[in-house]
């Protein structure tokens, strides 16, 4: 049995199957990046959203104030970046500090990268922020 298949058409039925499947993955991965999860608390008084990873977007809270809902989101943006840099530093202790897995942490904890300049924040409030659905 040959090493390589001789055969021009079933290479290019598998070439053509592989480029279907990478075309269905990227759909996908499109859809999931989407998805927004939204739940209410028993009385309806609390809104949360969140990403298809779980990740806090918007929270809305029935008579508080804008104001409130920010810090809330600030709050808990700080502390899932705090965490991050310590699972990045445990992981760089353990595995170097170029470990291939260290921009995915970034990107899921929402760490900046240290070598790259920082982006200015929108001053306009996230629309989740407060956002009450009707």
């Amino acid at each position: 049995m040959p090493l390589f298949e001789d055969d021009p058409d079933l290479i290019r039925r598998q070439e053509r199957q592989v480029r279907e499947q990478a075309e269905r993955a990227r759909v996908m991965r499109q859809q999931i990046e989407a998805v927004q999860g939204v739940g209410n608390s028993p009385d309806s008084s609390v809104e949360v959203v969140v990403d298809s990873g779980g990740t806090l977007l918007g929270i809305g809270i029935e008579g508080v104030s804008n104001e409130v809902c920010e810090a809330i989101m600030a709050a808990y943006a700080a502390a899932r970046r705090d965490a991050g840099e310590q699972v990045i530093s445990a992981s760089q202790a353990a595995f170097g500090e170029n470990y291939a897995g260290i921009e995915r942490m970034r990107s899921l904890y929402g760490v900046p990268d240290p070598d790259e300049p920082e982006e200015p924040e929108d001053e306009a409030p996230h629309p989740w922020t407060h956002a009450r659905r009707p």
